[in-house]
């Protein structure tokens, strides 16, 4: 919305919008120095400081993570997930967010059969397909899957967790501190127009 509406141009920034399809790819480019910074999660965050790149969480984004179930799957409640195939991306947010929606509801993750399908586009098109009962997605694919009849089972708003955050190379941080500044308002502004 801020690039589409102007409002970065407005506050006289030049910011180019980078897709990445998997978080792995996303962190590369960022510890490479390809990019400023990128809407990540606290764990990944987390990893990256105790590896020893430098980077910092910014602030709080209100990014939404949900586990979905396949439209053939036959699941509606988080309670009919024991057993099930699950496609998750092993050791980042959406295990962990896996996990925790789980346990909110008394089901031990322990009782899924996980699948690490690292690609986000590869697990929403297997879960469209039936290939797997259910899997957790980021938003937007997230509601591009439950617009494609995936059943949404739960999500982060829904337990009140937030682990999406906005993390910028501490090299940029310095060096375009007063850019970053005019950035973060422009998002801002576009996502009280929103």
């Amino acid at each position: 919305i801020a690039q589409e509406q102007g409002l970065f141009a407005e506050a006289g920034v030049e910011v180019e919008l980078v897709k990445f399809t998997s978080a792995n790819t996303r962190d590369a480019a960022l510890h490479a120095g390809e990019i400023d910074g990128a809407v990540s999660d606290v764990l990944a965050a987390l990893f990256a400081i105790d590896g020893g790149f430098p980077v910092k969480a910014t602030w709080l984004t209100e990014g939404r993570y949900a586990l979905l179930a396949s439209p053939s799957s036959g699941i509606t409640f988080p309670e009919e997930m024991r057993g099930k195939r699950v496609a998750i991306s092993k050791n980042t947010i959406i295990d962990y967010a896996t996990d925790q929606l789980l346990l909110h509801y008394n089901v031990d993750p322990q009782q899924l059969r996980k699948t690490s399908i690292p690609q986000v586009p590869v697990r929403m098109q297997m879960l469209a397909s039936g290939r797997i009962d259910a899997a957790c997605l980021p938003d937007p694919l997230a509601t591009a899957a439950e617009l494609g009849g995936a059943v949404v089972v739960s999500d982060t708003l829904q337990v009140h967790i937030t682990p999406s955050v906005m993390v910028f190379r501490t090299a940029s941080l310095r060096e375009k501190g007063e850019e970053l500044k005019r950035v973060i308002a422009a998002y801002n502004q576009a996502a009280t127009l929103i």
